[in-house]
């Protein structure tokens, strides 16, 4: 066998790649090239399954395979220390209703055919765990699912949430486990300390132009977004809308479209265009045409990658909220639905992917997350890490997702490497690069 820093052929490569790909992505996939694999539904199992299928007999018997309580599916190639806390990759594979093919699913396809080259080398002393999490997008049980399995791996989701949380057909999150075969009162004991965990690095789509913009084909990841989402009520007084004269009006909608145009000149004052600040869905009562509206109610997503900024604009916003209640004679509510604060990953496994970079012949960068991810579930490791891929169209959540496949082949190569250099790493190696 080879030894850990040997590298292995892109041909090798595409060709693993394009057969977990080709086996997996049709899972959900519709006629439009859309993919609709909902967290915790049959379609997110079958993806999972036929994902571990090639493992649980692979001729090196170096691998175990899992399902926690969570209902992660964990593939793991055996170190030749046991004893050394593991290093974790991997991404998800369910999407949101008409998604693309690679958000979060390229992650696993990498993740996949990174361990399958490395079970052809001698064994590293860290063993390396591939990780389909489960749930990481939130439409189908909302926000508290967001994320579901990689949190439950860090201790941090609420047993509460499983009763609690259903979908629009009336399912709830423990029905939806206990369909799967899953026990929902177990959902704890997928608990990982961190500990055990030596290091984290997923990849990703890009979920923007950030590489097309910087002329990569692959790229490290400084840090992982920020975000603060609200709920906002604004209370007014419905009225008559042909007897209400304008000036006596205490009209909630038109309030809350201050408030909406507010968080947007908020977001583009940010001089180094890093905050956004999105309204995505408002509800309006009693919602006739002849009834000047009493209630409006709103979302507000908050993001950035300084916490400073992030913090800056919510106090900003709220400032506007009781501008626009004095001057209007309403009365706003904001409830803080979620405050996640960005991540900075670690500026050893970065080095790491950006030494693997340049000696794969790819300028090193590094560029910024805007959106969420798996990773952002072990904030607080010390040594978490990202790359992403270059995503041609810049859209994602959406079946125009594109990247160009000597891409993503190039994506694979770098996950496998720098997950061989991070599982190489032991306390004596740590100790000799100190001297």
């Amino acid at each position: 066998m080879n030894n850990a820093r040997t590298t292995t052929s892109p041909a090798r490569t595409d060709v693993l790649l394009r057969t977990v790909v080709d086996e997996i992505s049709p899972i959900g996939r519709a006629d439009d090239g859309s993919t609709s694999r909902l967290a915790y539904s049959s379609e997110e199992r079958a993806a999972h399954d036929l994902l571990s299928r090639r493992f649980s007999d692979h001729p090196s018997k170096r691998f175990v395979v899992h399902t926690d309580a969570a209902g992660n599916r964990w593939i793991t190639l055996l170190g030749s220390r046991p004893d050394l806390p593991a290093v974790l990759t991997g991404s998800h594979l369910d999407s949101v209703p008409e998604g693309g093919m690679w958000d979060g699913a390229l992650g696993v396809y990498a993740g996949a055919v990174a361990l399958l080259q490395l079970a052809e080398r001698d064994p590293l002393p860290r063993s390396i765990s591939l990780i389909a999490f489960a749930s990481e997008e939130s439409p189908r049980f909302a926000q508290s699912a967001y994320r579901f399995g990689s949190r439950a791996i860090a201790g941090r989701v609420d047993p509460a949430d499983l009763a609690r949380l259903a979908d629009a057909d009336g399912v709830t999150l423990a029905a939806a486990f206990a369909a799967l075969g899953l026990e929902p009162d177990r959902v704890t004991e997928a608990h990982v300390p961190f500990d055990r965990i030596h290091a984290v690095l997923e990849l990703h789509i890009d979920q923007g132009l950030l590489l097309v913009n910087a002329g990569v084909s692959v790229a490290a990841v400084s840090a992982i977004t920020g975000s603060c989402r609200l709920r906002v009520t604004v209370h007014g007084q419905a009225d008559h809308s042909g007897a209400a004269r304008m000036r006596a009006r205490r009209d909630a909608l038109a309030a809350a479209a201050e408030l909406v145009l507010a968080a947007e000149i908020i977001a583009r004052a940010d001089p180094r265009d890093d905050l956004v600040v999105t309204v995505g869905a408002i509800r309006v009562e009693p919602g006739s045409i002849s009834v000047v509206p009493g209630l409006a109610e709103f979302s507000v997503d908050i993001r950035s990658v300084d916490a400073d900024t992030q913090n800056a604009a919510q106090a900003s916003l709220r400032e506007e909220f009781d501008r626009v209640s004095a001057e209007r004679g309403v009365r706003v509510e904001a409830v803080t639905i979620r405050d996640v604060a960005p991540i900075t990953m670690s500026e050893q496994v970065i080095q790491t992917v950006m030494d693997v970079l340049s000696d794969q012949g790819i300028a090193p960068d590094r560029v910024p997350s805007h959106a969420g991810h798996d990773t952002g579930s072990f904030a607080g490791h010390p040594r978490l890490g990202m790359l992403f891929v270059r995503n041609i169209s810049g859209r994602s959540h959406s079946r125009d997702e594109h990247i160009d496949w000597a891409d993503a082949v190039r994506g694979a190569d770098v996950l496998r490497e720098s997950l061989a250099r991070l599982a190489a790493e032991t306390p004596e190696t740590a100790h000799q690069e100190e001297r």
